[in-house]
């Protein structure tokens, strides 16, 4: 299990690359996506927002198998 992500790990994790898993358009919050990333060779799901010049982060969260398949980036369906 992966516990305590730093910030850093974080920042290096999306300058290294990810993929997009979902895009929020229409956020009443605003326009956000989740996207994957990888933190010592383990998926990291986050969910940030481009605002102007930066990238907010909402949260970042280990994919758990019961909501994602193993890709982690497919949502299993609810029964």
């Amino acid at each position: 299990m992966l516990e305590g992500l730093t910030a850093l790990e974080i920042q290096k994790s999306l300058l290294t690359g990810f993929e997009l898993v979902e895009d929020y358009p229409n956020d009443p919050r605003g326009h956000s996506c989740l996207v994957l990333t990888w933190v010592r060779g383990n998926p990291v799901h986050i969910v940030c927002a481009p605002h102007e010049e930066a990238l907010i982060i909402v949260t970042v969260y280990i994919p758990s198998l019961e909501d994602w398949e193993e890709d982690s980036k497919t949502r299993r369906k609810r029964q």
